[in-house]
């Protein structure tokens, strides 16, 4: 790498997962390890009450199934706990199961909770561990409480039981129980069945307003020389400051080419929300030529004296990142802590050097830089053809959406735009973790709902591509990109990580980058 080049691997990008493993990608693997840490994969019930069901789901996470599901009328099936299941297709990616449990079976597991509760006790005249007459439990425990802890112990067994036929196509963590607990509660009995309903959720059908092949894609033109120039100065122009000399410039006001020590905090015009993720609230060095934190920050810094508070409104551009901020205008105040002035390093063999190790002189590092400018606009273009299609795909593609993905990939998303401040100096990990919680999370998802589900439509879009299409992975392909994402992941500082959360990551990648290239194949491409 030479001094002072971005280049593709370290670019910041606002989409998903569908590209190759770019910094953004393996952002997004963390925070969706992140949210997924913070909120595991449980059963959604209303058992607040009672108790909280814990990791009663099967691990089968997205799995591929033919679209639709012709079994779904009504059908009785049997399970292996002698459960009487009826089924019914609530809507296309939603299934209905009225779950009874014969008398037989409520009897067998409510003497289970009443042979639990005799092993663990606080009884007067019956040491713990030790069981304890029935006729005993039910003078110490009230009747109502003793059911509800019946019901939760039934709930538990049968759950689990009942979802095993349905391993195949139910998305993993959208079992809801849909009877009121409660209820159930009050019309328990030992001696009698006991019915309940849960809804499922499975993979919706995709239906095309067009064909995905022979899609019209128009992106600007990132390879134009006079443009590319101007880049391999700027980098040449920003190691010269960085091995320059600073002279302290504190009295007198900010110039254009100064280096400043600021500090600045931005909030939303409208709502006031502080705009955390931007950072800012720790001093840090700032090129007052680069706008590093949004177009047209520096414009507003040049002239402010040490120590003056400095506000002002800014709207965030379409391109910025993340997305969220996009069109939003923010209130910023700003103070400058110190000023430097810069006495910029000769252009040199020592500058040469720091540009590029193997270069002699500034002839042949600014031929390299120029060389490296090339690949990285035409690499820009190749994202930007991607973006193009990944937004055709999510525009010419209809589904019902589970609510499943899109709580999962609201968290992952939240999660990963944190996990991109925290690797920008942003935020530091103790404020990534303060911002972890279920009701931030809750108003990203509420606040970026057409987002999310143009990527969660998108997603479920070129999954039902790579099975149209009859695109396969090898085995070695994903072990491969498995361990490159791992390696990745611990180098940006994910210590732990759920390492089958990893694999399912590196298999959608692989497969994203698989429908891209066919898009791409059967594209017809404009640049303007």
């Amino acid at each position: 790498r030479s001094a002072g080049m971005e280049y593709p691997t370290a670019m910041p990008r606002r989409s998903s997962a569908w590209r190759p493993a770019t910094r953004a990608t393996l952002l997004l693997a963390a925070g969706c390890l992140i949210a997924t840490a913070v909120f595991p994969r449980t059963l959604s019930n209303r058992l607040e009450t009672v108790s909280r069901f814990s990791a009663i789901a099967p691990k089968a996470a997205l799995q591929h199934h033919p679209r639709g599901y012709s079994r779904l009328s009504g059908i009785v099936r049997r399970a292996a706990m002698k459960l009487d299941i009826e089924e019914e297709k609530a809507s296309d990616c939603r299934i209905r199961l009225k779950i009874t449990v014969p008398a037989d079976e409520v009897q067998k597991l409510a003497n289970r909770c009443i042979k639990d509760i005799s092993k663990d006790h606080d009884i007067p005249g019956f040491r713990p561990g030790k069981p304890v007459p029935r006729q005993i439990i039910d003078q110490w425990v009230k009747k109502e409480d003793l059911h509800k802890q019946m019901v939760t112990e039934i709930l538990n067994a049968t759950v689990p039981a009942a979802l095993k036929g349905y391993r195949k196509i139910a998305l993993d963590g959208s079992e809801d129980i849909e009877s009121n607990v409660e209820d159930l509660v009050k019309g328990f009995s030992e001696k009698k069945e006991l019915s309940y309903f849960m809804g499922v959720e499975t993979l919706p059908t995709i239906s095309w307003k067009q064909s995905y092949k022979g899609l019209e894609v128009e992106i600007e033109s990132e390879n134009v020389p006079e443009k590319n120039a101007k880049m391999v100065e700027k980098a040449i122009m920003n190691v010269r400051k960085k091995m320059g000399e600073l002279d302290n410039a504190s009295d007198r006001e900010v110039q254009k080419g100064d280096m400043v020590m600021m500090s600045y905090m931005g909030v939303d015009s409208v709502t006031n929300e502080p705009l955390v993720e931007l950072g800012g609230q720790r001093a840090k060095q700032f090129d007052t030529e680069d706008d590093t934190i949004v177009t047209g920050f520096m414009d507003n810094i040049i002239g402010t004296k040490v120590d003056e508070i400095k506000e002002f409104e800014l709207t965030f551009p379409n391109t910025f990142t993340p997305a969220k901020f996009r069109g939003t205008t923010a209130k910023f105040k700003a103070m400058v802590h110190q000023i430097f002035s810069v006495e910029l390093a000769p252009e040199d063999e020592k500058l040469a050097k720091e540009l590029v190790p193997d270069a002699k002189n500034m002839e042949e590092a600014r031929a390299f830089l120029a060389e490296a400018v090339e690949k990285e606009a035409e690499t820009k273009e190749t994202e930007a053809v991607e973006e193009a299609l990944i937004a055709a795909i999510g525009q010419i593609s209809e589904c019902e959406l589970p609510n499943i993905l899109i709580q999962e990939n609201g968290q992952q998303m939240y999660g990963a735009s944190l996990m991109e401040f925290q690797q920008s100096g942003k935020i530091s990990p103790g404020v990534l973790n303060s911002l972890m919680t279920p009701e931030l999370v809750g108003r990203y998802i509420r606040d970026n709902r057409p987002e999310i589900e143009t990527r969660v439509r998108t997603m479920l879009a070129f999954e039902a591509i790579l099975e149209e299409e009859g695109l396969q992975l090898t085995p070695a392909q994903i072990e491969a990109e498995t361990k490159a994402m791992a390696q990745q992941l611990t180098a940006m500082g994910v210590q732990e990580y759920d390492e089958d959360r990893v694999r399912e990551q590196a298999t959608e990648l692989l497969s994203n980058q698989v429908v891209l290239d066919l898009l791409k194949e059967n594209m017809t491409l404009k640049k303007v």
